[in-house]
Order: C-alpha cells, then sequence, then structure tokens
C-alpha cells in the first residue's frame, strides 16, 4: 500500500489493528508490519501451497477439476473464518 496518501494511511491502520486481533484457525495469522518511506508491508503466517487463487490456478494449469468434497470443505472453513468477527 502507497500510505503517503492519508486516506490510504487510515485504512492501513484500521486493517493492521483488525488484522493483528484476529486469531482462528481458518484465518492466516498477522505476524507483523513495518513501513518504509512509501509503503506499508505485512508479514503474515507463512500457508505452504500458497493461497487459494494459487490453488485454483494451478488446478486450471493441468485441467484437473477441485474434488467437491474439498471445496464443501475450504467454503466451510471460509465461513467459518468470516464468522469469527
Amino acid at each position: 500500500m502507497d500510505i503517503r496518501d492519508p486516506d490510504v494511511k487510515e485504512v492501513a491502520d484500521i486493517e493492521l489493528d483488525h488484522l493483528s486481533s484476529l486469531t482462528h484457525r481458518h484465518i492466516v495469522s498477522y505476524k507483523e508490519g513495518f513501513v518504509d518511506s512509501k509503503y506499508l508491508y505485512l508479514v503474515m503466517e507463512y500457508c505452504e501451497g500458497g493461497d487459494l487463487d494459487d490453488v485454483i490456478q494451478r488446478q486450471s494449469r493441468r485441467s484437473e477439476r477441485l474434488a467437491e468434497l474439498q471445496i464443501v470443505e475450504w467454503t466451510t472453513q471460509i465461513c467459518l473464518g468470516l464468522k469469527v468477527n
């Protein structure tokens, strides 16, 4: 995020506060954040295999479909993570 814009900086501060307060097994955890002269950087928990988009893209390149049961499981985890707040 380019935090030179005061509006962006304000949103970034709110986001940092929010991320740092979330703890749930279905939410990638926030580790720390830091700022240089221009950008805000977030350090998040490592996710082996990448994020959901990475998984979908890999399957697409292989022309393979995700198993329906896997999709249901991930959807359930996403909903449980959203329910935290």
